[in-house]
């Protein structure tokens, strides 16, 4: 049996990076109207459009689906496994440790806790009752994935890395298994996959209630081929439905981990149905490949990693210079995606070839 090995030739869409990064738009806006609400905003966040939990589940979705493109094979083996956790390790944790020092700044230079913006954001509040010298915590967040992380102690975001490091450990498996499967029976472990789930991750882990989210990605991915002869008709009703689907799963969310476990699997649902119609859409796809949108893809990651101790920062400063929302609003969005955009190409892709040099250095199946 040949050995799995991770893909050199990526297959990538652009119009799947612009949706990422209309996603992490998504999740900088709600936090930003949690720290200073803008009411002409109210009636786009009760469409669920703009429900943060949603756009996770479409992350973890999409990195189902993009994972399963670039190492999809067949057994995995120690060096190739190896190969796909260094590549892993250099996209994920550069940047996550940038994120950290934004964070330390912001909460070392400012006196947030002055600040009402902050009295009605449960994460922000969470975050400056903190002890950030806590050595506990920062040996937890140096590994991101160990048991007793507090997520709320820095950058409330990082929960979705961990689940992402996590998953990623047991990913490699994940895909031989539903490259070896038909589609009616990936339909059929996905949905065991769905009802076991969040039972097993009430019993062990909760990351383990996320890792349907992969495989639903995943599946999409094996068997994308099968949409390709859409009319363009049934296309476009595929997109509506996914939108419908996506919007509509806010609306179940609740405090236990079972309603939390049925917010994103829906949202998840609809996230590859509209990701599927996107792809058999030439309009859809030519609007999402503009030059501006693919651009925001790249430092997609950057917006969402970023958004929060950033914003927390100009919130302050918001509040001390009396702006109005929409003024909070537009230069937060500006000033992250400025940001993100140049530790893109200045740092974050630097590092992602880094990672692909070491990993073909010392875990290249070829050695």
């Amino acid at each position: 049996m040949t050995a799995f090995v991770p893909s050199e030739n990526r297959v990538r869409f652009d119009s799947l990076d612009s949706l990422r990064f209309l996603a992490a738009t998504a999740v900088l806006i709600s936090h930003a109207e949690a720290m200073q609400p803008w009411p002409q905003l109210t009636i786009i966040s009760e469409s669920g459009l703009l429900h943060p939990k949603s756009a996770v589940a479409f992350f973890f979705a999409l990195s189902g689906f993009v994972l399963h493109l670039s190492c999809r094979g067949t057994l995995p083996t120690l060096r190739s496994f190896g190969l796909f956790m260094v590549r892993r390790w250099f996209r994920i944790y550069p940047l996550y440790f940038v994120s950290l020092i934004f964070s330390v700044i912001v909460l070392s230079c400012l006196p947030l806790k002055d600040c009402p913006r902050f009295d009605s954001d449960s994460a922000g509040a969470e975050v400056l009752l903190r002890n950030h010298r806590d050595i506990i915590q920062w040996v937890h967040h140096a590994f991101l994935i160990t048991p007793g992380l507090d997520m709320q102690f820095l950058n409330p975001p990082i929960w979705t890395l961990a689940a992402e490091i996590r998953i990623a450990l047991i990913f490699p498996w994940l895909s031989f298994i539903f490259n070896m499967l038909s589609f009616s029976r990936g339909i059929i472990l996905m949905t065991v996959m769905f009802v076991l789930a969040p039972w097993v991750a009430q019993k062990t882990l909760p990351t383990v209630a996320l890792i349907p989210l992969f495989g639903l990605g995943t599946l999409a991915a094996q068997h994308r081929h099968r949409f390709t002869k859409m009319s363009g008709s049934s296309a476009w009703l595929m997109m509506l439905a996914g939108v419908l689907i996506y919007s509509f799963s806010s609306s179940l969310r609740g405090n236990s981990l079972s309603s939390q476990s049925l917010h994103m699997y829906l949202a998840g649902f609809g996230s590859i149905i509209l990701l599927l119609a996107v792809l058999q859409i030439a309009l859809l796809r030519q609007l999402l490949e503009h030059r501006w949108l693919v651009f925001g893809g790249r430092a997609s990651y950057g917006v969402y990693i970023l958004h929060f101790p950033l914003l927390m920062g100009i919130a302050y400063y918001s509040w001390r210079s009396e702006w109005s929302s929409w003024l909070f609003m537009l230069v937060g969005f500006v000033v992250v995606v400025a940001i993100a955009s140049a530790l893109y190409w200045l740092f974050e892709l630097p590092m992602i070839r880094a990672g692909r040099i070491f990993s073909d250095r010392y875990f290249s199946p070829n050695l």
